[in-house]
């Protein structure tokens, strides 16, 4: 049996581990565990079922949340028991991921529990295929119909923009860009759009696929910014395919850059475990566009060791970090730009409407992409968008 560090700061040997200090869980452990959506689940449940028993809600502790998260649906590749032999706590949940036929009521129940107007069943229906996923964003895991995970993500009735179909638009960006996507495709239900999207940490057979964060990575904590050359660094470290990954890792930074990704915190950088010979980069996820009037253009992990000013000139800069020289970084960039030229396009063909893509257009017109068209060098011609057909 292959036995392997499950981070860097957590080495192989015998005896007691004791997590970092002021942190509950080990940073690889508490990536299988619920981030906000799936802790608010929980703990919903838990205030019914005390109102059931009469009696306080109990508070959950970081422990809690990792040991009720369904075992099928668990991010990555740990599954927990009390003993050797098993069986695995939450198993006995399999069977609550629904098949992909339910959205129309997981949407609706998703809708009534971000209004607080939740019903017993509502969080039944939600508990054991949501609480297993990360993020803030109302979600689901659910079975295709040829068997296989997938995650099924709602919209919000708090949302000022379609963020799903946007995430769909970039993903699209992102594959034209020569970036890494796991499959994801647009689903109609009622007037509302699901992204479905295929889960990165599960092998076509269903096998489970390691999974560890950039911030788990680096063993920092939440609200810690972290850089994008330490990313560097990491591959450099554990890398499985380092020079190729820190190419990718080079054009995922150019693209953030492009269409104003600002949410690209360390939880949203991954990878996958490659056996033997170390980690890869798991494919680009949780891209979010956000306009200028929402947020400045200010990535969350810094370009360099400080500064995180969404500016392809600083990226130029720094490619060198990545295995990049000047002139082949500037034709990455401008591969980049192309792809994310035709964002009003793309998002015209997803059915946003004329007045939606004015309002996000400071995320993709900017200097930025002026610049990439022109091959990374300065004094750059005036670009125009394509119109939208």
């Amino acid at each position: 049996m292959l036995k392997f560090s499950l981070e860097p700061y957590l080495k192989v040997g015998e005896g007691t581990f004791a997590s970092p200090q002021g942190k509950a869980l080990f940073g690889s452990i508490g990536d299988s565990a619920p981030d906000r959506w799936g802790r608010v689940l929980m703990e919903r449940r838990e205030a019914r079922q005390a109102r059931l028993e009469n009696r306080a809600p109990r508070h959950l502790l970081d422990s809690d949340y990792l040991l009720l998260v369904s075992d099928t649906a668990r991010q990555g590749a740990l599954r927990f028991s009390l003993t050797k032999e098993g069986p695995f706590l939450a198993s006995d949940a399999d069977t609550a991921i629904p098949p992909i036929i339910n959205l129309g009521r997981l949407l609706e129940a998703s809708t009534r529990v971000l209004n607080r107007q939740e019903v017993d069943e509502d969080i039944r229906d939600l508990v054991n295929p949501g609480a297993s996923l990360g993020g803030a964003r109302p979600k689901a895991s659910v079975f295709g119909t040829d068997g296989r995970l997938r995650i099924a993500k709602f919209s919000s009735p708090h949302d000022r923009w379609n963020v799903v179909v946007w995430e769909y638009v970039c993903l699209q960006m992102a594959a034209q860009a020569g970036i890494t996507t796991s499959g994801h495709r647009l689903e109609k239900v009622g007037e509302a759009n699901v992204l479905i999207l295929e889960r990165f940490d599960r092998t076509g057979g269903g096998h489970r696929i390691p999974y560890l964060s950039a911030m788990s990575m680096l063993n920092y904590s939440d609200g810690e910014h972290g850089s994008y050359l330490e990313l560097a660094e990491i591959l450099r470290e554990n890398g499985a395919a380092a020079e190729a990954d820190l190419k990718e890792l080079w054009r995922r930074l150019v693209f953030n850059i492009m269409v104003s990704n600002v949410d690209d915190h360390l939880r949203n950088h991954g990878f996958l475990y490659a056996g033997s010979d170390g980690w890869r980069l798991s494919p680009v996820f949780d891209l979010e566009a956000t306009p200028t009037s929402e947020k400045a253009r200010t990535l969350h992990t810094t370009i360099d060791m400080y500064d995180g000013t969404a500016s392809l000139e600083l990226a130029l800069e720094v490619a060198q970090d990545f295995g990049l020289d000047l002139n082949t970084a500037r034709g990455i960039a401008k591969e980049v730009a192309k792809a994310t030229s035709r964002w009003n396009v793309l998002a015209s063909r997803c059915g946003i409407t004329p007045n939606e893509i004015e309002f996000m257009r400071s995320a993709f017109v900017h200097d930025d992409l002026r610049l990439g068209l022109a091959g990374g060098k300065s004094s750059p011609a005036p670009c125009s968008t394509p119109p939208a057909v």
